[in-house]
């Protein structure tokens, strides 16, 4: 039996990095706890880097659509 290979297709390789860097930003803030103070109701970036005690700057990669 011969084992066939494909090229994966960009759509698919997209989609993957998409899912990849979604995950990675869930598990972030699940470290950071930035979940507990949003509880409450929306908040600004710099109130959930005030509430959790981070600069702001450090939050922003996560918010930022990819």
């Amino acid at each position: 039996m011969t084992e066939q290979t494909s090229t994966p297709r960009p759509e698919t390789i997209t989609g993957l990095q998409e899912a990849a860097n979604s995950a990675l930003a869930m598990l972030a803030g699940m470290q950071l706890d930035v979940f507990t103070p949003v509880k409450e109701g929306p908040m600004s970036l710099e109130q959930v880097a005030a509430a959790i005690d981070v600069r702001s700057i450090k939050l922003r990669p996560s918010c930022t659509p990819w």
